[in-house]
């Protein structure tokens, strides 16, 4: 049995997406793990059936109600489906340009008709996809007079309802809140009720992180999660009161804080006992201070040799924000340099000979090859991302002006730049030698203690003028 998905079904029959949503008891959609199917078979049928008298199906299209789209002005539609129990609840989201500005709205179909609302708080697409999702949810529970448990949930199942309706839609991380949730917050929290989690248990569960010996970092990670999955139970009407989370105390990281920082000399012999293929590598670490993964990522079309300048994507940064970067001499060099060897082989800058398949391919993992050439050079306690830390210190040593560092890391505040700022022993002590350089008060003088009385000196060690 030959079978369509959704974005198959909707070229087949010739109308949007959210069109087919909108008629999926008509077409005969089936759901499939998390998806839903068509048998092509049962379409052809239905495509002949309706083909004398399609008046139903294409009063029901979107794409053929051109007035409707000339009012409206959408962009950025957007599908969504609730499918539980055999039953479907389907809708879509999309941004309308007013005199008021861009907002969004939600589009549901259901047995009852469409309901269209305005989604107040989304400023974004992905806002506006959480808030369909519940809406979705809501109209399902009370079109089908289904009874939703709210006070008796527990905290294992809004975990899941995180991670599949907030965390994948909102955040580039979610693998990670995963980890922890999986890790540590289920294994306590999660066959507790959510509506019954008090401060108090919060508490317990700190205490008991602080027993394990865990950072003060990895604890406060935690409870950021904890937090957030609190404050949607919250949203979500499952009985929570106040978030237990809100007044915990967050412990200081600053005794864990690395600055760890590349000398010149440890550089050289990194160098020489790096692989080949990390040398392009290191060297655009230690010239732009940009990520590991910024750098993998990179691609030929985001590289501008005649600007000298690069652009860092939304997609690849860790902010989601894009920002370019100026090319120095040392930089441009070396992108000159791999540009002729690359001659349209690949999309992507940074390559590597893999033998098995006789030709270049993208370096994907440094990990090993970098520890590699850590250890045969005799550098301890090094990562990657140290190089950024040792390229915005040596920035900041050479009179590079905070503002223009912190544009060039990609933060969005001068503090979080900060912790980028390493100053060694040798630099502290040319700051305040700075200060002697000035003197010029003439009525200081050196004093000296002889038997209890304080003598002036008029020799002074140092000139007034």
């Amino acid at each position: 049995m030959a079978l369509l998905s959704v974005k198959q079904n909707a070229k087949f029959w010739g109308f949007s997406e959210s069109w087919i949503y909108r008629h999926l008891h008509e077409l005969g959609g089936f759901k499939i793990g998390t998806r839903i199917k068509f048998d092509i078979e049962e379409q052809k049928e239905l495509l002949s059936k309706y083909k004398g008298n399609s008046r139903k199906w294409l009063t029901a299209a979107p794409s053929l109600n051109t007035n409707n789209q000339r009012r409206i002005q959408l962009t950025k539609v957007r599908s969504l489906a609730f499918v539980k129990d055999g039953e479907c609840i389907a809708g879509t989201v999309y941004e309308r340009n007013s005199k008021r500005g861009t907002r969004w709205y939600s589009n549901i179909h259901s047995k009852n008709g469409r309901v269209r609302q305005v989604i107040k708080d989304a400023r974004s697409e992905g806002e506006a996809m959480e808030a369909l999702q519940v809406r979705l949810k809501e109209t399902y529970y009370r079109e089908y007079s289904v009874s939703r448990p709210k006070e008796d949930t527990i905290f294992k199942d809004v975990a899941a309802l995180y991670i599949e309706t907030y965390a994948k839609v909102r955040k580039k991380s979610w693998r990670t809140d995963e980890k922890y949730l999986n890790a540590q917050l289920i294994p306590y929290f999660g066959e507790m009720k959510v509506s019954e989690i008090s401060s108090l248990d919060v508490d317990r569960f700190i205490a008991k992180r602080k027993e394990d010996e865990v950072k003060n970092s990895t604890i406060n990670k935690e409870l950021t999660v904890l937090k957030k999955i609190m404050a949607l139970a919250q949203e979500w009407e499952f009985g929570v009161e106040k978030n237990p989370v809100r007044r915990a105390r967050y412990f200081s990281e600053e005794e864990y804080r690395r600055e760890r920082v590349l000398s010149y000399e440890e550089e050289e012999r990194l160098f020489k006992a790096a692989a080949p293929h990390l040398h392009s590598i290191l060297t655009c670490a230690l010239q732009t201070a940009m990520r590991l993964g910024e750098i993998l990522s990179l691609k030929w079309k985001n590289v501008d040799l005649e600007k000298r300048q690069l652009t860092i994507r939304p997609e690849s940064s860790k902010s989601g924000r894009s920002r370019t970067i100026p090319v120095n001499y040392t930089l441009s060099n070396l992108l000159d340099e791999l540009g002729r060897a690359n001659d349209g082989k690949s999309e992507f800058v940074f390559l590597y000979d893999d033998p098995k398949i006789g030709k270049p391919r993208p370096i994907k993992y440094v990990q090993h090859s970098f520890t590699a050439a850590c250890r045969r050079a005799g550098i301890q306690s090094l990562t990657f991302h140290d190089l950024r830390h040792t390229a915005a210190s040596r920035m900041i040593a050479k009179g590079a002006d905070p503002v223009s560092v912190k544009n060039i890391l990609g933060h969005s505040s001068l503090r979080t730049s900060e912790i980028y700022f390493h100053s060694n022993l040798e630099q502290m002590q040319k700051a305040v030698s700075l200060l002697s350089e000035d003197v010029t008060f003439s009525h200081i003088f050196r004093h000296k203690f002889v038997k209890g009385k304080r003598k002036k000196l008029v020799n002074l060690p140092f000139s007034l003028n």
